[in-house]
């Protein structure tokens, strides 16, 4: 671990016991959804701007890894390792590290932020020398009618190409939507109300219907972002995906509607509830997606948390949004520890979104275990250096003096300090089975997966039962 000398924990958190196998060479299987070593990889778009200090990497395979017995196996079916992994190592930072992260913001064109010298992370590689170990991407513009290349309808937005990109560079991808919905153009948006006014006209009611319009346009803007996370569970690609966020608000429309009997803004926990487990189904069955995080996102108010949520198995992590006044840097530890035991540990909890970063001496100090945060884009970080403001302003959320404190301390995590969490790049899974049984011979078989290349593997074996004691 000396090439990370700022990470302390130890990836044995992430395997626990491995067993050393000698030469196990490549042999031939089916191709799978999981056959990672076969995919094509989108190709990295590295001749456009260069990150200094940043070469990308090979896209890594999966750490074969169990959850860790604090915490709930991954919801989705057949969830690929690298989910395993990613939790892992998520919960094995909680107290004593916190992850860095930042939202990116969203390019109408489709340029990649990261090519975008006035965007977050050109800025942050500037000023503070440093890129976060997360990188938040959002779906906005896929399912708008005007956001295509012009004559077709593709979309001009390419997130799983830039998500795909960050993961080759090491980092860890996080996805959230802001759905626009209704009548295009006059009420299509993601919120119930604008100036006053209802802003949508969408009836989640009748989108979760089958038979109805609604309930067809519904299913087809899901469609069309399940094509890209395929790309990306093509490609190997772990994503804490955090749909419907902020659910226990009254500001979007899978939290709220507007009554026109009442003139007032009514809550539906149960419509969200109901779309919640619609996407999962939609997502897993239909499109077999495995390679998503759920990640659940409720607001900290009395009684939300439990009120909304959607059961342990849709949810995967549990996460919270906050934007304290400027020039504050609170931990939130209180909401931390009761997120932390509402299932008593065995959810990840994190700080999805932020916009005064909090403090991680007082993180630690205060018991505030939050895995990582994700300061929101734009002015939440550039105001920094914005003309007139000065290096230790209280007027910005995160002043620049701030922010090169918590770049550089020593337990915040950033991603040139991330470890290889899914493995050696010649070490692809080609086939897995979770559960493989072993029969009780002198030469035991164990089956279910092949791993190719000829260097020597690192295989974690869990067995059920009496303990292994010969392994030829």
């Amino acid at each position: 671990m000396s090439q990370y000398p700022r990470l302390k924990p130890a990836l044995s958190a992430l395997c626990g016991a491995c067993l050393l196998l000698s030469n196990l060479l490549a042999a031939s299987a089916p191709h799978s959804t999981q056959d990672f070593a076969e995919k094509p990889l989108l190709s990295l778009a590295t001749d456009k701007v260069v990150h200094p200090g940043l070469a990308p990497t090979p896209l890594a395979a999966a750490a074969l890894a169990a959850p860790a017995p604090s915490l709930d196996a991954p919801v989705s079916p057949g969830a690929i390792p690298q989910i395993y992994a990613l939790l892992n190592y998520l919960n094995s930072v909680k107290g004593s590290y916190i992850l860095s992260g930042q939202m990116t913001s969203v390019d109408w064109f489709g340029t990649d932020a990261w090519d975008k010298s006035d965007y977050e992370l050109a800025w942050m590689q500037k000023n503070l020398g440093k890129l976060p170990a997360v990188r938040g991407f959002d779906f906005m513009f896929l399912n708008n009618p005007d956001n295509v290349v012009w004559g077709t309808k593709t979309p001009l937005q390419k997130v799983a190409r830039d998500a795909l990109r960050w993961h080759q560079a090491g980092g860890i991808v996080t996805i959230q939507w802001h759905w626009n919905m209704g009548t295009f153009p006059g009420k299509f948006s993601f919120y119930v109300m604008k100036d006053g006014a209802p802003a949508t006209d969408w009836d989640l009611e009748k989108g979760l219907t089958p038979g109805t319009a609604e309930n067809t346009k519904f299913n087809a803007d899901m469609d069309a972002v399940a094509a890209e996370l395929l790309l990306l569970r093509d490609a190997g690609v772990p994503v804490i995906w955090r749909p419907f966020h902020e659910c226990s608000g009254n500001w979007f429309w899978w939290s709220a509607h507007y009554d026109s009997t009442t003139g007032k803004v009514v809550k539906h926990p149960e419509l969200f509830k109901r779309a919640w487990k619609y996407m999962f189904d939609r997502f897993t069955r239909v499109h077999g997606l495995n390679n998503l995080i759920w990640t659940y996102n409720p607001n900290e108010g009395a009684g939300e948390l439990a009120d909304w949520y959607p059961g342990d198995e849709y949810v995967d992590m549990i996460s919270l949004d906050v934007y304290p006044p400027n020039g504050t840097h609170p931990t939130y530890a209180s909401t931390y520890k009761i997120f932390h035991s509402f299932k008593n540990g065995r959810k990840v909890v994190t700080m999805a979104e932020n916009g005064a970063i909090p403090d991680p001496d007082a993180c630690f100090a205060e018991g505030a275990g939050w895995s990582y945060f994700n300061t929101w884009a734009g002015s939440f970080l550039t105001d920094a250096t914005k003309t007139g403001v000065a290096a230790d302003s209280t007027a910005v959320p995160n002043n620049l003096n701030f922010l090169k404190k918590v770049f550089n301390h020593p337990k915040v995590i950033t991603l040139d300090e991330l470890p290889p969490l899914y493995g050696p790049a010649d070490d692809r899974i080609v086939n897995i089975s979770t559960r493989a049984p072993v029969g009780l011979t002198d030469n035991p078989l164990i089956g279910g997966f092949i791993i190719k290349g000829s260097q020597h593997k690192r295989v974690l074996i869990r067995a059920a039962g009496p303990s292994l004691s010969f392994f030829g």
